[in-house]
């Protein structure tokens, strides 16, 4: 007997079941037939083994024919089970069907869920066919249509089994998902179209469209769809498109126009891929054959696809290795390990994909696009690769710069915080390359900053006996360096200890004795290592002794280069040396300032960091008799003013800083006065001149002069300045301003007074240290600076001064409750001020950005009262529309 449930819901009638039934070799009678198919409509099945046994007279043709199935209301599984009660039968209930079996009868898995003998399940899916109710839709002609749809060759044939059971699908409610898949799985182009049309016409016409453009030959069409397809509203036609997608795209591969276009948006279509490995592999196979004449942005985008492939689809990490496996360009092998870097991996792969990698790394890392696509894949597997290529007993296989290369792969993994491995490892293989020679690898240390490593800096003390090569190369190369790559060596090198001073200073006395010319820059690395090595008196005595023996040789004498003055501020910068070595140092350097002089201030404010009282006033002294001087040469003035700029700005207060405020005041009020181009140009046209009319420019220029300013202003804000001192410097700078505006107002030579850098300078004061004159100062000035922009506002041009701006808007958070009394009337200051400001931005919409951009950075201080706030955030509101 057949283990097969019979389905009545096929036929039409119950003489269409009988004769079904026959075709099984059932023989029923119509009274029973009837009664099959009747129960059949109300959600009750017979097996055809019951059947075979109801045909006869007995308990089964009994159990058939009983009047408590009359009815016509479908019955329920507990009714069933009821009527069933006391009889030699098993009831299965599947998908809401109650079956009824023989009691010896075994219903195998999933056939319940079947009609015997029926296509339609294949065809449709989970839908039920006995959904399908009306006269419209016969059983026979459904049956069919599926065949036709599954095995027919002839177009029109399909294209109508198709559509008699879409309509039938949807008319009768069901879901069309699988109707439509199991069409475009027959990859007939016209059957794919006809899919498409019916989706556009009753489903979803966005994605109906999109589906038959993919399917169009016009590129511009297919473009189309590849933008609908790359975006989200696609993935809920993901099982639909795991159909089709897959032969479309790889025809679309073989296409270059197209290929822009498809490669970048692969990433997204990943959801809607199928799985199936032939198509899948067909297509990936299609889609790397290309890899050679791929940009280097398409490589990036098949990468990040592959990539996501590899989450749905875990077999393709066998793929790839098998590509892998038959690929012997170092490029493209170079590319597939990076892919395969980021893909899940069991341990005999990634032991696979290291080993190989390191091996093409050591044979072509040479080529910088190899490295530069390895250093991240190394870096992604983890750290087997950085320990196999640092094995100092493999480092014969690598050259010189491969082993540079190494240095800053060590860097990317600690910069990525990726997993290392041990810092042993790294030790062994910095102190091998150091032992070596290798230069390129020092200076990959030092860029990195990793030769300063604390692990690195006890593994070169402990470096076996002697260390003599180990210092003599860490002293050539910090010698030949420049700054600041020359620092980390000689931090390095003041670690080793004193044997490296001694070495230091043998190889100056080896430089003076040849008279290699190299004499003044050794003696400078003398001096920077050591001020890090913290000498002691022995090695001082040394170096008193060789500065003994050394300040009458040649190379430091009047005539020596900048090197040579360099040199003598590195050696009195010591902070252990004597007294009475830096001021002999000093007074060389201050004998005279005339030639070099920016290298010589240079050195003498080196010293001065490090220096007592005493050798502290010398300089300073020596600096400020420049200022005195009646015509100091125009490179030294500058020279000092940078100097007393750096030493008032950096350093601690100068010891007569009085004294320095005073002989500034009197040179920029004296002798900084700006020459009247206008009275220049009188006296070169007038009859009685004489030559060409040419002038030598003068000391205090007005760079010099705006130097001095600077000087103030330093002194004014240093935090050691006396109460005093900082009063009297402050009441001076806001003297000077005022000559400007004045200057400015009268129209006296506007090209001498163009600029000044007062502006910046008293705007630092107020916010560092105003004092108890400041912002009542400031008040005046900004007053003065209100009355030259109503009276010569085109002098003043105040709309494109940004400086004297920024002035005025640090005035006003602290203006606001203080009232400024002009001419006998109260003023608020901080009102007017702003709205001057606002003035500015409305003269010119769009072209006064300074203006607007300080209001607005002002507005987001939230530094103002909630008025003026207001107002500002309305003004500004306003500028925008």
């Amino acid at each position: 007997m057949s283990p097969d449930s019979f389905d009545p819901t096929q036929y039409t009638s119950a003489a269409e079941c009988v004769q079904g039934l026959k075709e099984f070799g059932v023989a029923l009678g119509h009274r029973l037939g009837a009664r099959v198919f009747g129960l059949g409509s109300r959600g009750v099945r017979f097996s055809l083994a019951f059947l075979d046994e109801a045909a006869h007279p007995g308990s089964a043709q009994d159990l058939l024919m009983a009047p408590a199935w009359s009815g016509s209301a479908p019955l329920q599984p507990g009714q069933v089970q009821d009527l069933l009660r006391g009889h030699e039968v098993e009831l299965v209930v599947e998908a809401g069907i109650c079956h009824v079996l023989t009691s010896d009868e075994a219903m195998p898995e999933g056939s319940l869920a079947c009609s015997s003998g029926s296509l339609l399940p294949a065809v449709l899916g989970a839908n039920d066919p006995s959904s399908f109710q009306g006269i419209l839709w016969d059983r026979r002609r459904m049956e069919e249509a599926a065949l036709t749809l599954l095995d027919g060759e002839e177009p029109a044939e399909l294209l109508e089994a198709f559509r008699y059971l879409f309509r039938a699908t949807t008319v009768c409610g069901q879901d069309p998902t699988s109707l439509m898949v199991t069409a475009l799985r027959r990859g007939r182009p016209e059957l794919s179209r006809e899919v498409a049309n019916q989706v556009r016409d009753g489903l979803d016409r966005d994605f109906g469209r999109a589906l038959g453009d993919l399917l169009s030959d016009e590129p511009s069409v297919i473009r189309n769809a590849l933008y609908f397809f790359a975006e989200r509203a696609a993935d809920r036609y993901a099982s639909i498109l795991e159909a089709v997608l897959l032969p479309v795209l790889t025809g679309l591969l073989g296409r270059p126009e197209l290929r822009a276009h498809l490669l970048p948006r692969l990433i997204r279509m990943v959801p809607l891929l199928g799985l199936e490995p032939g198509p899948l592999e067909a297509f990936l196979d299609a889609l790397l054959a290309q890899s050679d004449e791929l940009e280097l942005h398409e490589r990036f985008a098949v990468s990040a696809f592959l990539v996501g492939l590899a989450g749905r689809y875990p077999a393709l990490a066998a793929y790839l290795l098998r590509r892998w496996d038959s690929t012997a360009d170092p490029h493209q092998l170079a590319w597939l390990g990076s892919i395969l870097a980021r893909v899940r991996l069991n341990p005999d792969q990634h032991e696979r994909v290291v080993s190989r990698l390191v091996t093409s790394f050591r044979e072509h890392g040479d080529d910088e696009a190899i490295r530069r696509r390895l250093r991240v894949t190394f870096r992604t597997l983890g750290p087997e690769p950085l320990a196999r290529l640092s094995d100092p007993r493999q480092a014969d296989t690598l050259s010189l710069e491969q082993r540079a290369w190494l240095v800053h792969l060590w860097h990317d993994y600690r910069s990525n915080q990726a997993v290392m491995p041990p810092e042993g490892a790294f030790v062994d293989f910095a102190c091998a390359e150091i032992l070596s020679r290798n230069r390129a690898a020092l200076l990959a240390m030092v860029r990195t900053g990793q030769l300063t490593r604390p692990a690195l800096l006890e593994g070169l003390r402990n470096s076996p006996p002697p260390r003599e090569r180990v210092v003599s190369f860490l002293l050539d190369e910090a010698w030949r360096m420049e700054e600041p790559d020359d620092t980390p060596i000689l931090e390095a090198l003041a670690s080793l200890g004193g044997q490296v001073f001694q070495r230091a200073l043998a190889s100056l006395r080896e430089e003076v004795a040849l008279n290699s010319g190299g004499e003044a820059s050794r003696l400078a690395l003398l001096g920077r290592l050591a001020r890090r090595m913290s000498p002691g008196s022995t090695e001082l005595r040394w170096i008193r002794e060789a500065l003994e023996e050394f300040l009458d040789e040649p190379f430091l004498g009047s005539e020596a280069l900048p090197v040579a003055w360099t040199a003598l501020g590195e050696v009195g910068g010591i902070p252990g040396l004597d007294a009475d070595v830096k001021m002999a140092l000093v007074e060389r350097l201050a004998a005279p300032l005339d030639r070099f002089p920016k290298a010589r201030v240079d050195a003498l404010l080196e010293i001065h960091r490090s220096g007592d009282l005493l050798v502290r006033r010398r300089i300073e002294e020596v600096l400020r008799l420049v200022l005195g001087a009646d015509e100091p040469d125009r490179k030294v003035l500058r020279a000092c003013l940078e100097g007393l700029e750096r030493l008032s700005a950096e350093g601690p207060l100068p010891l007569e800083a009085e004294s320095l405020v005073a002989e500034l005041c009197r040179t920029v009020l004296r002798r900084g006065q700006p020459e009247s181009l206008e009275a220049l140009l009188r006296e070169t046209l007038s009859e009685l001149a004489v030559g060409d009319g040419v002038r030598i420019p003068a000391p205090w220029s007005k760079q010099d002069r705006d130097q001095a300013f600077r000087i103030l202003g330093a002194l004014a804000c240093h935090g050691e300045t006396p109460e005093r001192l900082q009063r009297m410097v402050v009441v001076r700078l806001f003297s000077f301003l005022e000559d400007w505006l004045t200057a400015v107002e009268q129209g006296r030579d506007l090209y001498a007074h163009r600029e000044t850098p007062l502006w910046e300078i008293l705007g630092q004061v107020l916010k560092v240290r105003p004092g108890e004159l400041g912002f009542t100062l400031a008040r005046e000035s900004a007053v003065r600076v209100l009355e030259v922009h109503s009276h010569r506002p085109e002098a003043l041009a105040l709309a494109r001064r940004e400086n004297t701006q920024r002035f005025l808007l640090t005035l006003l958070p602290h203006d606001v409750e203080e009232e400024t009394v002009v001419r006998g009337t109260r003023v608020d200051l901080a009102r007017v001020l702003l709205r001057t400001l606002m003035g500015l931005a409305t003269q010119a919409p769009g072209e006064n950005r300074v203006t607007e951009y300080l209001l607005r950075e002002l507005s987001a201080s939230r530094t103002l009262p909630e008025a003026l706030q207001a107002e500002l955030a309305a003004f500004l509101t306003g500028l925008e529309s």
